[in-house]
């Protein structure tokens, strides 16, 4: 049994119905209706893997059903009003010209297009028969061989999505309006079937471009529910820990277990403070990984509340950054290195940021100067530091200024070093 509209528009040589209204049952006869179920059943069955060829099993089982010869369910762009994608099937050895039919657009046939638009079900009992306004259709029917014709529309979301369609070649059909119940319900079933292929090849799709992502960052996508402690991980995770993909953590209490305990606390202390708030988290903290030693982790973490307000899973991903926090570990003792050795040379060192503001003297600045670094720090040299001409004694341009403007090294001639405190310190700088 389908239910289908009972709007009914004449047109000589056209029969219509409104194929989304449904203020009306209509009779599909019981051996209809048990193909009917059977076809559904089988839909929901198979897996995504199995839809394409599903979909043209399914036409089959509709041709051998109904006496129909050709059948096929075009997959429509409303925007451009093209076909996008063709699932075909036929009996006689010609078949259906796939790439011609997806180069048809539907504005070419704006006669069975605004009826489609519509919502309504179009059945031509006999092609040569269609009236004048639609020659383009019947030119375009003929020339694929086609005698007798039934277009359904498929809606998703109130738009056009697809478009079935079922037609004879070596004669014409006397379908009646059982059949062409038949033919809408069937339709419907596979209107479902196409719109959960797009939505699992979308999906795959998406998992593989996220995987893809996931890999090259050194990343682990995960999720975990606080109510049964479970953790599902993303693919790459078994890298990261560094064990078989069966020895990854299935629970938060497992993955504990990587974590070492002096990390653990701050981990839980997180989570109870992003539990009250619900704000987005971001947390640095050691994996131990037995291939690779102790690495670090960044995780960066959302929690998802359910309407009453209570906690129903976390989100997040842990990218792996022990390499910057080797380089970073490696600077600090670079840095702490350059520092002594500034410190202990006899020439004054002065280092200023980019604003030319003091963040660093050494022992002999500090006498050169005659301040302290905790006295200068973070005021601009031009306070402290003025280069005078050994000749004339005239200010000379500041040669911290020159370098920073320029972005290149600058060696002035036999100057004086002026300090503020009213001394004249004669130095080659």
């Amino acid at each position: 049994m389908a239910i289908w509209g009972s709007s009914r528009v004449e047109v000589p040589g056209v029969s219509t119905f409104d194929s989304r209204a449904a203020d009306q049952v209509l009779d599909t006869g019981p051996q209809y209706d048990r193909l009917l179920t059977s076809i559904s059943h089988y839909f929901l069955r198979i897996e995504a893997t199995e839809l394409q060829a599903g979909i043209v099993s399914a036409l089959r089982s509709i041709c051998e059903s109904t006496g129909a010869e050709r059948a096929a369910l075009f997959e429509v762009e409303q925007e451009e009003l093209t076909v996008t994608t063709a699932h075909m099937f036929a009996t006689d050895e010609l078949g259906w010209d796939a790439a011609r039919s997806k180069e048809i657009s539907t504005l070419e046939l704006s006669w069975l297009h605004n009826r489609l638009a519509r919502g309504e079900t179009v059945h031509i009992p006999a092609v040569a028969e269609l009236p004048e306004e639609a020659r383009n259709e019947r030119d375009c029917l003929e020339a694929h061989g086609l005698q007798s014709v039934v277009c359904i529309p498929l809606f998703a979301s109130d738009k056009l999505r697809a478009v079935a369609c079922f037609a004879t070649t070596g004669r014409t059909a006397g379908w009646e309006t059982e059949d062409l119940g038949f033919f809408r319900g069937a339709a419907e079933i596979l209107g479902s079937a196409t719109l959960r292929l797009r939505t699992e090849l979308d999906l795959a799709a998406s998992r593989e471009w996220l995987e893809l992502a996931v890999r090259a960052g050194q990343s682990v996508a995960w999720e975990w529910h606080p109510d049964s402690d479970e953790m599902i991980f993303s693919g790459s995770s078994a890298e990261i820990f560094g064990i078989e993909a069966d020895q990854v953590p299935k629970h938060g209490a497992g993955l504990l277990e990587f974590i070492p305990q002096e990390d653990q606390r701050r981990v839980r202390e997180t989570f109870r403070e992003v539990f009250k708030t619900g704000e987005p988290y971001i947390i640095e903290h050691r994996i131990r990984n037995p291939k690779r030693g102790t690495l670090w982790a960044m995780v960066q973490g959302q929690v998802i509340f359910d309407t009453s307000g209570r906690v129903t899973r976390v989100i997040g991903v842990s990218a792996d950054i022990t390499e910057l926090k080797r380089a970073e570990h490696a600077l600090q003792r670079e840095k702490e290195y350059a520092q002594v050795t500034l410190s202990s040379i006899s020439d004054g060192v002065i280092r200023t940021d980019s604003q030319g503001r003091i963040d660093f003297l050494n022992p002999s600045a500090e006498k050169l100067i005659g301040h302290k670094q905790s006295q200068v720090q973070g005021q601009l040299l031009s306070r402290f530091y003025q280069v005078l001409n050994a000749e004339t004694g005239e200010i000379r341009c500041n040669v911290v200024e020159r370098c920073l403007a320029g972005r290149h090294v600058v060696e002035p001639a036999e100057a004086s070093l002026f300090a503020r405190l009213g001394r004249l310190r004669a130095r080659s700088i």
